[in-house]
C-alpha cells in the first residue's frame, strides 16, 4: 500500500471532455449534466500537472501528481490511469447552463484527449516567452474523429486565438519566468502508451 495524498476536486467546479461523444460536459444549477461542442476559456497551460487520476462517481477526480514508482492498480485498491488535470476560466456565456463557466477544472485520462492537450501545450511552450505574464484563451470548435481498437474517439481541437493578462484566480505570479514552466513528463502526454492503455478513450 502506497502512503499518497490525493487532489481532490470539487464535483460541480469540473469541464469534462468525452473523448467517448465528442463534446463538453458540465453540470446546470439542477445539478444535473448537460452538453455542449464548442468553448472558449483561458487554460492555465503554465500549470498543467500530469500524474495518476481516478474518477470516482459523485466525486471530484482523484490525482496523484507525478508519482513514477506507482501503477494504476496499486493505489487503494481505485482504478487509476496515467493522465493530466489543468485549470480553464471561461468568461463567455454557455447556454446550456445560462451563465460563464468561470474556473473550473479539466482532467482526463483519455488517450486522445491527453495528445490534444500534448499538441496546444507544445503550442503553448512556443509562444509563452513572448507572452510574459500572460495566459493563453483557447477555443475549441470542432472535435477530431480519430479511429481507436474498439471504435472511434473524438479529440477536442485546442487552437491558441488570443493572450491576456494571468488571472489571480491561476494563482501564478504576473512575473512568471518568460522562458515558461518545465515540461511535464513527455511519457505523460505522448502518444507512446502502453497497449493495455491505448482502447481508454
Amino acid at each position: 500500500m502506497h502512503d499518497v495524498d490525493f487532489g481532490l476536486g470539487t464535483g460541480s467546479s469540473y469541464l469534462k471532455i468525452d473523448a467517448r461523444g465528442g463534446h463538453f460536459k458540465v453540470k446546470n444549477h439542477d445539478d444535473e449534466e448537460v452538453i455542449f461542442q464548442q468553448a472558449r476559456f483561458e487554460m492555465d497551460l503554465s500549470g498543467l500537472e500530469t500524474g495518476w487520476l481516478a474518477f470516482i462517481p459523485g466525486q471530484g477526480p482523484q490525482f496523484v501528481p507525478g508519482v513514477k514508482s506507482l501503477q494504476p492498480e496499486s493505489i487503494n485498491g481505485m482504478d487509476f490511469k496515467k493522465g493530466f488535470k489543468v485549470n480553464i476560466f471561461g468568461v463567455e456565456n454557455v447556454e446550456v447552463i445560462g451563465e460563464a463557466l468561470g474556473l473550473r477544472e479539466v482532467a482526463s485520462t483519455s488517450y486522445v484527449v491527453r495528445q490534444a492537450i500534448r499538441d496546444v501545450y507544445t503550442d503553448y511552450r512556443r509562444e509563452a516567452a513572448r507572452h510574459p505574464g500572460q495566459t493563453p484563451v483557447v477555443e475549441v470548435r470542432t472535435f477530431k474523429s480519430i479511429k481507436m481498437k474498439n471504435g472511434s474517439a473524438y479529440a477536442p481541437n485546442f487552437q491558441i486565438v488570443d493572450w491576456v493578462a494571468t488571472r489571480p484566480e491561476f494563482g501564478n505570479a504576473p512575473d512568471e519566468p518568460a522562458e515558461g514552466p518545465a515540461r511535464p513528463n513527455d511519457a505523460d502526454l505522448s502518444d507512446e502508451l502502453p497497449p493495455a492503455m491505448r482502447p481508454s478513450v
